[in-house]
């Protein structure tokens, strides 16, 4: 339960460190004009790391002058937004640094920016935090908001504490990256012992001349050895966010991030009546699907770069509308790397470049099929942030966009990939349900008791118990679902998101029901709630989408049902 003020300012920061259009665009999102600024191709933007202590003395006189009543409201504006322009360069060159670092892990110049830009994040954002509480808090403050806040700055910041001086805060959050960035040095120099030398794990997961067998052999290498280095690293993660919780004055970190980093609409007491029906009813279906090979039967095409690229922007060509203009720009500005590399990060993500007004994606592909669906995944992330210029108040909803984009392949993709697409995505189905369901629960129970009480042992002991609830750990697979939980990256980059998976994917596996039954009434239904007339997921889908409430309890029954019916 929160008992002070301060998280106001936190959850403001948050939400404009994930939006481009902070000033008087800030809750604008009608779509593309065709006047949109032009931005140079990705591979040509020139990185350099910025002066944080030019930036910070600029904003420091900006705030002493506003505190000071000392500007009129033109030379107030004026000066906003060009210390706004440099927060988002600053968001900018970050994505690009992370960009780049994730293309190439063992690229220690972009491995270096990229650590560098884990410390300095949390002070840009104190910076701006304190600009924002200046601005609300002068003389001027409502004629700033209207003018150039879009009308939100002095409901948040008017009248609450000074939280210039929170500094304490901002050190448990630099503590926070400074942790994350030993995950990704030690992630990217993950070694093991094979064959009499040490050899980079990423390199062993590439090679192609390995065995079943010996490919078995050097994954329960990697885990045994890394299982223990990892969960000691992830219950220090814990431990400093359960701090920055109590900091704040809420009970739990889970509260937390449920409320002020994703702003969902649901607690997470409903989160676990969900859970519940995905264990009763679809954690049996994975395990007759397991007892049945039906993963192990699965076939896939090879497939390089340019085949995935084409058979995306062949769909959505297709598709036509908003999503052909931004598969269009996603082409011609480079807005993507769906290469297969063995040197590439294991993640897959959508970002955005605010300083150019558009996103990007990033796909961990592997040179088959299935990469279509990773890649369109990150696809239907890209369409809503183009259309929306990035902006977004739920991340729940930003799932329904990509995990539809998913459904929608199955039947706009060619043709030549769709069963085998659609007999992937039918099980996928379930997989994401448990397993994301699954973890859900992981993080709910670890951070349910301080981190101090739990061990890495325990964490495995933990991982497989969830397994086994959700059907998906078969005989003779127990040591590889105990050990194998710090797969999930977002345990550590980006805890308690996992539930959105599910929540999203109810609402998004209706548009494959829609499109199953009538030809282009799930695409309709995807273009219709990407304007985003609300801020609310739940009204977004259920009344602008027309889609069944994701919560319904009969929904999980229903899902089970038609997935039954269509492995047939």
């Amino acid at each position: 339960m929160q008992t002070q003020k301060k998280p106001v300012f936190l959850y403001v920061i948050i939400v404009l460190a994930g939006l481009l259009y902070l000033g008087s665009k800030l809750f604008v999102s009608s779509g593309r004009s065709d006047d949109d600024g032009e931005m140079p191709k990705f591979s040509k933007i020139v990185y350099t790391r910025p002066d944080l202590d030019a930036i910070t003395a600029d904003y420091e006189a900006l705030i002493a002058d506003l505190e000071g009543n000392k500007l009129n409201v033109e030379q107030a504006v004026n000066r906003l937004q060009a210390c706004y322009d440099k927060y988002n360069d600053f968001c900018t060159l970050n994505q690009v640094a992370e960009l780049r670092y994730d293309h190439d892990v063992t690229d220690s110049y972009y491995a270096d920016e990229y650590e560098w830009f884990l410390d300095a994040q949390p002070e840009m954002d104190r910076l701006f935090g304190s600009l924002c509480k200046a601005s609300a808090n002068c003389e001027i403050g409502e004629e700033l908001d209207e003018e150039f806040w879009g009308g939100w700055t002095v409901d948040a910041y008017r009248g609450q504490e000074n939280l210039e001086q929170d500094t304490a805060f901002v050190d448990l959050q630099k503590q926070e990256n400074a942790i994350l960035n030993e995950y990704y040095r030690t992630a990217a120099a993950a070694t093991v012992s094979w064959h009499g030398e040490e050899r980079l794990f990423s390199s062993l997961r590439q090679d192609d001349t390995l065995t079943e067998a010996e490919w078995n052999e050097v994954r329960d290498l990697y885990y045994s050895k890394y299982s223990p280095i990892f969960g000691e690293i992830y219950l220090r993660l814990v431990g400093v966010r359960q701090e920055q919780a109590a900091y704040l004055g809420l009970e739990s970190y889970e509260d937390y991030a449920y409320l002020y980093q994703y702003g969902r609409e649901y607690s997470p007491d409903e989160a676990e009546v969900l859970l519940s029906h995905i264990r009763s009813d679809l954690a049996p279906l994975y395990a007759e699907l397991s007892l049945d090979e039906r993963w192990e039967n699965l076939r896939y095409t090879e497939l390089n770069e340019a085949e995935n690229l084409e058979a995306v922007t062949t769909a959505a060509e297709t598709m036509g509308g908003t999503v052909l203009h931004a598969s269009r720009d996603m082409v011609q500005y480079e807005l993507y790397d769906i290469d297969v590399s063995e040197r590439k990060n294991n993640l897959s993500y959508q970002c955005y470049l605010y300083s150019y007004d558009n996103p990007f994606v990033f796909v961990k592909t592997e040179g088959f099929s299935d990469d279509i669906l990773n890649f369109g995944h990150e696809f239907g992330h890209f369409v809503d942030a183009w259309y929306n210029h990035g902006a977004t108040q739920s991340q729940d909803l930003a799932e329904v966009f990509s995990q539809g984009m998913e459904y929608l392949l199955l039947f706009y993709a060619p043709e030549d990939y769709r069963d085998e697409l659609t007999a992937y995505k039918i099980i996928d189905t379930v997989d994401t349900f448990t397993q994301q369901g699954s973890f859900a629960e992981f993080e709910h129970e670890v951070y349910s008791k301080p981190a101090a009480e739990w061990t890495p042992e325990a964490l495995e002991a933990l991982s497989l118990r969830l397994a086994q609830a959700y059907g998906y750990c078969g005989a003779g697979k127990e040591d590889y679902y105990a050990k194998s939980w710090f797969d999930i990256q977002h345990f550590f980059e980006r805890p308690f998101y996992v539930v959105s998976y599910c929540v999203s994917n109810c609402a998004a596996f209706q548009i494959y029901e829609l499109e199953s039954k009538k030809s282009g009434e799930g695409l309709a239904c995807w273009k219709k709630m990407l304007p985003r007339d609300t801020d609310s997921f739940l009204d977004t889908v259920v009344n602008q989408g027309g889609l069944e409430d994701p919560f319904a309890e009969d929904r999980m029954r229903q899902i089970a049902q038609l997935v039954r019916e269509k492995l047939r």
